[in-house]
């Protein structure tokens, strides 16, 4: 599913099963040295699926650290984005130089606590899940918690300013399950004066997947 979720310039996709019970490179696992069982198993998921999506871009036999905030540390010239949850990875990646920025992020599906919603929501968020069907409002809440993971992932590379979740605020597009993002913070949205972003997203009885690339502008697609 991930993989409809960007442009035909990105590479991605979902870590098979085998892919969780792959072997990583030794200074792969030195990241990992004191992890629990549980965070082994993502990364080696992710860190595997990763060395497939870098093999169709041409990279081959590189081993993908860990960075400031685990933040994959990707090859010169490529972009690209981790997540996982439950049993899902996904990973996706480009070297096309017209995208500045990826963000992939996948969570179960279902509500957000009402807590959490409210630390998540932006008032016209909240109006905007109000005027949606009852069949679908448990999801949504997860939907802009999500978008907003893509999104922060998307500029974490190259805009260095600490956002909050009411700072960003998602504008859907239903029909064509798209979003843009509004930000609240100037020194942010300044930064981002010169590129355009894409958002998209989907969701199933089990998952929400949304996505982002971060396009420089003459390289704009519509």
């Amino acid at each position: 599913m991930i993989e409809n979720l960007f442009s035909n310039q990105v590479i991605a996709l979902n870590a098979t099963q085998e892919m969780w019970d792959g072997h990583l490179y030794p200074e792969e696992q030195e990241c990992i040295r004191k992890a629990v069982p549980k965070r082994r198993r993502e990364f080696t998921a992710g860190r595997v699926c990763a060395r497939e999506v870098l093999f169709r871009l041409g990279v081959f036999n590189f081993p993908l650290l860990v960075g400031q905030g685990r933040a994959p540390l990707w090859p010169k010239n490529i972009v690209g984005s981790i997540s996982h949850c439950n049993n899902l990875c996904v990973v996706a990646a480009t070297k096309d130089k017209g995208i500045k920025g990826l963000g992939a992020d996948v969570e179960l599906a279902g509500p957000l606590e009402k807590s959490v919603t409210e630390l998540v929501c932006t008032e016209k968020e909240m109006e905007w899940m109000a005027r949606n069907p009852s069949n679908i409002r448990s999801n949504l809440a997860k939907i802009i918690f999500s978008a907003k993971e893509s999104f922060y992932k998307s500029i974490s590379s190259f805009i260095q300013c600490p956002l909050e979740f009411l700072d960003v605020q998602i504008v859907f597009n239903s029909p064509r399950n798209s979003f843009a993002v509004n930000l609240d913070n100037p020194h942010a949205a300044k930064s981002l004066n010169n590129y355009s972003l894409r958002g998209r997203y989907f969701f199933t009885e089990d998952y929400v997947y949304t996505a982002v690339e971060v396009r420089r502008p003459k390289y704009i697609i519509l």
